[in-house]
């Protein structure tokens, strides 16, 4: 096997993961959680953020943000 064949290879493993990387990458669900993220546990945290890209990818981004304004509004944990 020639070296670009290898390095082919190699790509074909990471590229799935670099793709899903690129998929959690949402800088406004970031930015309005940036506040209180650091007090909720791991679990809360990957919760909140399944709940947010499902809601993302049934109703779009202004739906979710929409949606976490409200969340985060409703629990005294908006960003001012």
């Amino acid at each position: 096997m020639g070296f670009k064949a290898r390095l082919g290879r190699i790509a074909g493993w990471f590229q799935p993961m670099a793709n899903k990387i690129d998929e959690w990458d949402v800088p406004w669900l970031r930015e309005m959680c940036r506040g209180f993220w650091n007090i909720l546990d791991k679990n809360t945290q990957k919760k909140i953020y399944d709940f947010v890209m499902e809601i993302i990818k049934r109703f779009g981004e202004e739906k979710g943000k929409e949606v976490l304004a409200k969340v985060l509004d409703t629990l005294h944990l908006k960003k001012d």
